[in-house]
């Protein structure tokens, strides 16, 4: 991760056209994960601190692919937890966090750093043994999932 971070490539995130609808909520969720502007603007770029916020960087590199198209139904409660299990290379926490907070404005109405919350979700998300087939991350996130759910809906 360290590596992938100091070769600069991790923050070359392709950014939606202006004519895409979902275009400005695509590019405020990669903005906190990329250190590029929206529209595909560059501002300067700094390597993370955080070893996870730079981890989750490379996880959302095709916002047009499948990824992006899962994370627009996260206010269904059929939302895929398992798919973004794999999509996000067993990361399903820490994607689910970064989004969700983001889309639901509460990294700005909460005052939070998006690292610590990225930082937080890794150490979380870590502390779920792999091996267990039902106290995992995939649990953790579709618990966070429905929380958020009943909470909108």
């Amino acid at each position: 991760a360290i590596k992938n971070v100091a070769s600069g490539g991790l923050y070359d995130v392709p950014f939606m056209s202006a004519e895409d609808p979902n275009a400005k909520e695509a590019n405020a969720w990669t903005g906190q994960f990329s250190a590029l502007g929206a529209m595909g603007s560059r501002t300067s770029l700094k390597p993370s601190k955080s070893v996870a916020n730079a981890e989750l960087k490379g996880l959302v590199s095709d916002l047009r692919g499948e990824l992006w198209e899962l994370m627009k139904t996260t206010s269904s409660w059929d939302f895929d937890v398992f798919k973004l299990n794999e999509l996000t290379r067993e990361k399903p926490l820490s994607v689910f966090l970064g989004f969700a907070f983001q889309h639901h404005g509460m990294l700005e109405e909460l005052h939070l750093d998006s690292e610590a919350l990225d930082r937080f979700a890794a150490a979380v998300e870590s502390g779920y043994p792999k091996q267990n087939p039902y106290h995992n991350a995939i649990h953790a996130a579709d618990v966070t999932h429905g929380a958020l759910w009943f909470c909108t809906s």
